[in-house]
């Protein structure tokens, strides 16, 4: 039986917008012409501090682009591994988005300072890009998004 996602031709369209956005951000992150890999080169070549600021950049992208799967079972309701297992990979993306994104916050503290308008906008855009991947994790990890008789279906 086929579960109705309610605004499904949304969270599809959602979804490879996402895919394109956890794609780039990951791709860019290892092409060494990008402006986060010299960032990160060069940070690295001053300060050995900054290899702990990239394996959290670089953790932080990985579970972004990895978030891909949930928001995916989340879409077409399929019920994989435990709500545990995705409880504590919310926290841990949550985590790691929070403390992560060093290059990021340089640049829209580098824009605020010029543009503040700007620098909203930016923030504006990285928060309804990744809010939705979000409020499907929180779903698929904490609520109660399949009922019993979903998951005798599944089985």
């Amino acid at each position: 039986m086929k579960i109705k996602v309610p605004g499904g031709w949304i969270w599809n369209t959602y979804f490879l917008c996402y895919i394109l956005f956890a794609g780039a951000n990951l791709f860019f992150f290892f092409l060494p012409q990008s402006p986060v890999a010299r960032y990160y080169h060069i940070a690295l070549a001053f300060n050995t501090y900054f290899f702990g600021t990239y394996v959290l950049e670089l953790t932080s992208r990985l579970l972004n682009a990895l978030c891909i799967l949930p928001l995916f079972l989340y879409i077409h309701r399929i019920r994989f591994l435990t709500p545990s297992f995705w409880a504590w990979f919310f926290v841990l993306r949550l985590a790691f988005d929070l403390t992560g994104h060093n290059y990021e916050m340089n640049l829209v503290k580098s824009v605020w300072h010029d543009d503040s308008a700007l620098g909203v906008r930016v923030i504006l855009t990285y928060v309804f890009l990744s809010l939705p991947s979000y409020l499907a994790l929180w779903e698929y990890a904490f609520g109660n998004i399949f009922d019993k008789k979903d998951i005798a279906n599944s089985r």
